[in-house]
């Protein structure tokens, strides 16, 4: 027998088991991409599981399942999911609020990564190499954003409020940051701090080739920044960092520097 186990949840912040027997729906349910995946299930069967002491929501021959349905809950639900961390796929885990309206002026405390990770300061400076960045696949890096209420969309904001509103495409990128001490993962590189270290405009970016994507990663990796940051954090205990500002140093970093 072929079974699938998931965790689902919705904007209720709360998460509950997905089980199917059936291999077809268990294929399904394992190859659809976490946070880009709304699901409208019909006749789902609720149970009492033993074993983990909570609801369970078991798929049987009878339910009928609808992937990304083009209703107003779905997209709304699609809205919540794209503002948790990535990495985060149940809703039942969402960031605390940080100081993100700290100006860069009065961040100036000095920490290295590894401090970072020990102490966990709402702001800081480090000065490290750009380890990785996610831009292989530009619809990973770049995003939309509703200018009426300025949220995180999939498309069109579903909101009465922001109805005739545009929506505008900015860089969204995760990156990886290290120093002699280690390196952090989960870091943010957004708007204008992320177009000034690419170096155009976010729809000239769009339209470069993958030669020139690589080109320009090559010449941004390894170099050595001045990293102002913010930080906030989720239920499970994961850090990450919101980059402020992203200073580059003159010339590649040597090896001790």
């Amino acid at each position: 027998a072929v079974v699938s186990t998931q965790s689902t949840g919705d904007a209720s912040r709360q998460a509950v088991r997905c089980v199917s027997w059936l291999e077809s729906i268990a294929v399904l349910l394992t190859s659809v991409p976490p946070r880009h995946t709304m699901l409208y299930l019909t006749d789902a069967r609720v149970k009492l599981d033993s074993f983990t002491e909570g609801v369970t929501l078991e798929i049987t021959p009878k339910t009928v399942e609808t992937v990304n349905p083009d209703i107003p809950d779905a997209h709304t639900l699609y809205n919540f999911a794209q503002s948790l961390p990535e990495g985060i796929t149940t809703p039942s885990v969402v960031r605390t609020p940080s100081k993100t309206s700290v100006p860069v002026s009065e961040i100036t405390a000095c920490y290295t990564v590894e401090e970072v990770k020990e102490r966990r300061p709402e702001t800081g400076i480090l000065n490290v190499l750009l380890e990785t960045i996610n831009c292989t696949e530009k619809r990973k890096c770049v995003a939309m954003r509703c200018t009426g209420c300025n949220k995180k969309v999939p498309g069109l904001c579903d909101k009465p409020d922001c109805f005739g509103k545009d929506v505008v495409h900015f860089y969204d990128f995760k990156i990886a940051l290290c120093d002699y001490t280690g390196s952090v993962e989960r870091v943010k590189l957004c708007g204008e701090v992320a177009e000034k270290l690419v170096g155009v405009p976010v729809n000239i970016f769009e339209d470069w080739t993958v030669s020139t994507v690589v080109e320009w990663m090559d010449n941004v990796l390894l170099e050595r920044f001045k990293v102002y940051f913010t930080t906030f954090s989720v239920p499970n205990g994961d850090l990450w960092l919101q980059i402020k500002q992203m200073d580059r140093y003159i010339g590649r970093a040597e090896e001790g520097s």
